[in-house]
């Protein structure tokens, strides 16, 4: 399983590694008998309508090299979600679900390999009346798990996972360094005037997958890395790309993983590019492959945290921004 952890101190389970691509099965797709989306008013004045173009601003916590947002669902909360572009559609604590009341599709449960030899179970919902930084983002799918091991790893509650149902159709801007994110319809919403990206790119996808892809270099070697807001971990390079990427002397130099069964060494690069951007000091996670074999990697908070991040699922477009210089 994919560690979630403060090097030494948490190792958090991913949540689409446990539900081992049982969550495509659903991939969006709304359960039997659950309440719609409450249908959109025949007429409204100007006010409300610049109230509902008007992006939304959320603060988050970063702990453990996760972002943790609160919202409420339904008039009930707070509740803390992780954001996690790997995920489809996206997921609720079954207690919570139960607790709140929602609408489990129970006839066509699914199952998904989890821990050792567990099951885990997973009921289509939908989330409905969600509330993101004060403001209200409607209702989107999701399936109901058991996130209880998760959250022990990380050390608090943890209620959900906002996945692809939250973010298809949005502009999504996570400012690592101030600990926000805005959400809005249009690229412009949410970046300031005069912002100039160090890397834009499309917003590409493998096919039947939702996780944004990147081009990574080390030299004259490229390969596709994912770009995972819910992975802690800053550069993963798996197991069978290691000889290719001509990195075995080096690895080999590494520690082993510490506090993670995935990991099987961890160091730092020195010189890494994704796209034209070049990184220094990069931390690096060698873990073994999982999914489909388009990608040799994934790119984690740990990296991520360094730049201010642009999610366009609107117009298709991925931006890494260097934050203002301080003073």
């Amino acid at each position: 399983m994919d560690p979630r952890r403060d090097r030494g101190t948490v190792n958090v389970v991913r949540l689409s590694w446990i539900l081992a691509g049982a969550l495509a099965v659903v991939a969006c797709r709304s359960p039997q008998g659950a309440a719609p989306a409450p249908p959109a008013e025949e007429a409204s004045s100007d006010a409300d309508e610049e109230e509902a173009l008007a992006p939304l601003v959320a603060t988050f916590r970063f702990e453990h090299y996760e972002a943790l947002f609160t919202l409420e669902i339904a008039g009930h909360g707070p509740l803390t979600f992780l954001l996690d572009t790997g995920l489809t559609p996206s997921a609720i604590d079954l207690t919570t679900a139960r607790k709140l009341g929602l609408r489990l599709d129970e006839d066509n449960a699914l199952t998904a390999g989890g821990l050792g030899t567990k099951r885990v179970f997973l009921y289509p919902t939908v989330l409905p009346d969600v509330v993101l930084g004060g403001a209200a983002i409607g209702s989107f799918d999701a399936v109901a798990v058991d996130l209880s091991a998760m959250a022990e790893k990380l050390g608090e509650p943890l209620h959900g996972v906002l996945g692809f149902s939250f973010l298809a159709g949005r502009v999504v801007r996570i400012d690592y360094p101030k600990r926000t994110i805005t959400v809005g319809a249009t690229r412009s919403q949410v970046t300031p005037q005069g912002e100039t990206p160090a890397l834009e790119r499309p917003l590409a996808f493998a096919e039947d997958d939702i996780i944004p892809m990147l081009e990574v270099g080390l030299g004259e070697r490229r390969f596709t890395a994912t770009l995972d807001t819910g992975s802690a971990l800053g550069l993963e390079i798996f197991t069978t790309a290691v000889d290719e990427l001509g990195l075995a002397e080096t690895i080999a130099t590494w520690p082993e993983g510490q506090g993670t069964s995935a990991a099987t060494h961890e160091g730092v690069l020195p010189r890494v590019t994704i796209g034209d951007l070049e990184l220094r000091d990069v931390p690096v996670s060698v873990t073994p492959p999982r999914g489909a074999d388009y990608r040799a990697g994934n790119i984690g908070n740990q990296l991520l945290q360094r730049f201010i991040v642009t999610l366009d699922y609107v117009d298709n477009r991925v931006a890494l921004t260097h934050p203002p210089a301080r003073g």
